[in-house]
């Protein structure tokens, strides 16, 4: 009787690490599609691929490619969503400390402006 719940413990502690690995390796492939979408040319993406890479706009480490993504979805009128807006504003205002040029000011302030036009 005693081995049987350690058997059974030791299997769902299996299961448990399988599905955790198989999560992992989803979230990683999902990471590397988009950052080989990052890597396309902005005018070759399609409208898809463009809502994929601005929902998952904190694997872009480079505002400028960012302010260029929110103008695709313009272009292919994406519209985006209030829960993605909110994301969006909150890692700005996280980073905007980090902006130390004049350059990505004005980038800060184009992304800031790109969202209040789509409310």
């Amino acid at each position: 009787y005693s081995i049987m719940p350690k058997l059974m413990e030791a299997s769902n502690y299996r299961k448990r690490r399988e599905n955790n690995t198989g999560k992992l390796e989803q979230i990683y492939n999902e990471q590397l599609i988009i950052k080989n979408l990052v890597n396309k040319n902005i005018n070759e993406l399609s409208k898809e691929e463009t809502q994929k890479v601005l929902d998952n706009f904190l694997l872009i480490d480079d505002l400028k490619y960012l302010v260029k993504v929110i103008k695709k979805s313009k272009e292919f009128e994406i519209i985006i969503s209030n829960k993605l807006k909110n994301e969006i504003e909150h890692w700005l205002r996280d980073i905007q400390i980090e902006i130390k040029t004049e350059e990505g000011e004005k980038i800060y302030q184009e992304i800031k402006e790109i969202l209040k036009e789509q409310l």
